[in-house]
């Protein structure tokens, strides 16, 4: 397990106070078509409250409330004819997976044309408190529990702390919420095979 205690490599890169930023050219499908588009993926060290699930300004204060974390801000762009979507997403991985074993928060909103929404999951006890607002009608406001699993949107904070932490061959895995949001699908486990 690597960990900022065992490993000096992890922590020479990752406690640089700079962040790994990534950019693609996106190939996204909607509305029946592949869209072009560009998507960034940023990754960053940061303490987090456990206790509130953010971002701590000042871990010095209390320093028994802090995890340290991996984040990852991804984000997309892209225009389907008349109209651009935009895209972004946080996910907040703890470095020290032996004692914290999941993703403690991921929120992800959307916005285009129509309208925006916005989702959220935060990790309490042993599953996942899910919240969204959408213009949809069909969505509204929901706020619900859904069965801890891998989530798909932390497998890439994942491979950078510890490829060996993903479970491979058939596991439940919560659906990725830019997916699920495209798609317009009740986010829940599914079957999947990493």
């Amino acid at each position: 397990m690597v960990s900022e205690q065992t490993n000096g490599n992890f922590h020479d890169y990752w406690y640089q106070g700079v962040a790994e930023v990534n950019s693609y050219a996106l190939l996204q499908s909607r509305y029946g078509e592949v869209r072009e588009g560009d998507a960034i993926l940023v990754f960053v060290t940061e303490d987090f409250s456990k206790s509130k699930q953010v971002k701590l300004d000042d871990s010095s204060k209390v320093p028994e409330d802090k995890i340290s974390t991996l984040k990852l801000n991804s984000i997309r762009k892209f225009k389907t004819g008349i109209y651009d979507y935009s895209m972004m997403q946080s996910v907040f991985t703890p470095i020290d997976l032996k004692s914290f074993p999941n993703t403690l928060k991921t929120t992800a909103s959307s916005q285009d044309w129509c309208g925006h929404s916005f989702t959220q999951l935060n990790l309490e006890d042993k599953q996942y408190r899910f919240s969204q607002n959408s213009y949809f009608e069909q969505e509204g406001d929901e706020l619900r529990e859904i069965e801890n699993s891998i989530l798909e949107d932390e497998l890439f904070t994942r491979i950078r702390i510890d490829p060996s932490s993903i479970p491979t061959g058939n596991v439940e895995l919560i659906p990725g919420l830019f997916y699920s949001r495209l798609l317009h699908e009740n986010l829940k486990p599914k079957q999947s095979r990493i």
